[in-house]
């Protein structure tokens, strides 16, 4: 199974607390620093570290990174990354966040403004077409700047709205069980056993 870089955002302080659950969920930690913590894991990875960091905002891909000191060198570098191998040609993107910290480039609506055509740019030389529909999944782009070191990463959108973590003894299963189904009646969504292969149990 392909493995990847994940990044776990995080509120400032609670980077080691982050790295402490990362580490228990069996995952080898690479990079901490201020804000996120980056990891490496497969696709199961993403889904067991979404439902049960606790400290985390949710789980992003790396999907790459390089220097820039001037908008060019944004421009340049964000389309030298191979957006085609993570977004098809009906996904709709943009550059949800920019966060910027000791670095040249500290406006987020011109750093989102700019990786956005850089992206389009580049899909449309790969996609040869000059209009994409954006009708498809969603794939929100994050980017951080640390000391003119950009950042982008992305979090595939499958529609899902919140990730809660239910726990209860399993002599008080019958009861829960009633509960669940009322706020399944009631929400949709889905229960998922706390086991390695999470399967739900209810829908």
């Amino acid at each position: 199974m392909k493995r990847y870089e994940l990044i776990a955002p995080c509120h400032f302080g609670l980077e080691s607390v982050l790295k402490r659950e990362i580490t228990d969920l069996g995952y080898d930690v690479v990079k901490v620093e201020d804000g996120r913590v980056t990891f490496i894991g497969d696709a199961e990875a993403v889904c067991r570290a979404n439902i049960f960091l606790r400290t985390a905002e949710r789980i992003l891909i790396k999907a790459g990174s390089f220097r820039a000191e001037t908008y060019e060198e944004l421009f340049q570098g964000t389309k030298g990354i191979a957006w085609e191998e993570m977004i098809p040609s009906d996904g709709k993107f943009w550059v949800t966040k920019a966060a910027s910290i000791k670095s040249k480039l500290f406006s987020p609506s011109d750093i989102q403004s700019v990786m956005k055509k850089a992206m389009v740019e580049r899909m449309k030389e790969v996609y040869h077409t000059q209009w994409f529909p954006e009708s498809g999944a969603s794939f929100p782009i994050r980017v951080f700047l640390m000391k003119d070191e950009v950042t982008a990463a992305f979090a595939r959108d499958n529609g899902c709205e919140a990730v809660f973590l239910v726990t209860f003894p399993p002599e008080h299963y019958e009861r829960a069980q009633r509960v669940m189904k009322k706020i399944l009646e009631k929400s949709g969504g889905v229960f998922c056993a706390d086991n390695e292969s999470m399967e739900p149990v209810l829908r």
